[in-house]
């Protein structure tokens, strides 16, 4: 899963390399910021921590699986035939350190270029911000399902998580952004 690949490739990078490197035609740097506020989080929702250094939470009946440490499977409630229409996998992994806006732009490049170049209609959207937390987005799609993926860098550059949104396309990428959509206003950096 490109999830996997985008915390190998920012495991891989080091203090001496140019975080910032240049944006391809493809994955050029959005010059917007989209911004988000801080919703209130109701009280039956399921807080998720991940590796210590943020959280996120999801509602009650949601499914929450970790296979590791850094690795966890967020599932929207199954549907009318029993099955979940989509779910998040949330990775966090390591970074060399560093300026939280150079190493954000470091690993979407690296994700644009290695991890997500195969998926059609792949593109780079505007930066959001989520509760003081930028975070740079890809839309992409496969066959049989329509993916988004959210990523940031702790504040000291240590640490990247991403968050690779997959619905199955028997629905519309509008109503998997209605389902998927009231979570990612809940992410808190620690």
């Amino acid at each position: 899963m490109a999830i996997a690949a985008a915390l190998t490739a920012a495991a891989c990078s080091s203090a001496n390399e140019d975080p910032a490197g240049e944006p391809t035609s493809a994955s050029a740097s959005p010059s917007s910021t989209a911004e988000s506020t801080a919703p209130t989080v109701p009280s039956d929702w399921q807080t998720v921590a991940l590796e210590d250094v943020a959280e996120i939470s999801v509602p009650a009946d949601w499914t929450v699986k970790s296979s590791t440490d850094a690795l966890d499977t967020l599932s929207a409630p199954k549907d009318a035939v029993g099955f979940p229409p989509g779910s998040a996998t949330v990775g966090v992994g390591n970074l060399a350190g560093g300026d939280q806006a150079d190493q954000l732009e470091w690993v979407a490049k690296r994700a644009m270029e290695n991890d997500y170049a195969g998926y059609a209609n792949l593109k780079r959207l505007p930066n959001e911000v989520i509760n003081g937390t930028s975070f740079y987005r890809f839309q992409y799609e496969s066959d049989a399902y329509w993916f988004d993926a959210y990523g940031t860098v702790t504040p000291d550059g240590e640490y990247n998580i991403v968050f690779e949104w997959q619905f199955d396309k028997t629905i519309s990428r509008k109503q998997a952004e209605a389902i998927w959509g009231p979570v990612m206003p809940t992410f808190k950096m620690l």
